[in-house]
């Protein structure tokens, strides 16, 4: 076995990342899509719970929602789905921005 350079085990190792990757989304997709569906009485009470308090974090609207809906999720899924009812996760500033250092 010869000795690979380091553009050749970076490109090694970059096919393979690619190949994971490949295949997570082939099993990840339809998985996602059987497990991760609400219903839309399901997605009113979130839209609700997301709005009562935006502040929170996916841990803690995963805790709401399995309390409430009684659906066990993890916080990515419940950060999917607060995607998908179109909300964003920016949290706003603190503190206002400094007027003396430019953007």
């Amino acid at each position: 076995m010869t000795d690979l350079g380091p553009v050749q085990r970076l490109q090694a190792m970059q096919t393979t990342l690619w190949a994971v990757h490949d295949a997570a989304q082939q099993i990840r997709t339809p998985l996602g899509a059987f497990y991760a569906t609400l219903s839309d009485e399901q997605k009113a009470q979130l839209r609700q719970i997301v709005q009562e308090k935006p502040d929170r974090f996916m841990r803690e609207l995963a805790e709401e929602v399995q309390k409430r809906l009684g659906v066990t999720v993890c916080r990515q899924t419940v950060g999917e789905w607060v995607r998908d009812l179109g909300f964003t996760r920016k949290k706003s500033r603190c503190t206002p921005r400094s007027k003396s250092v430019p953007m």
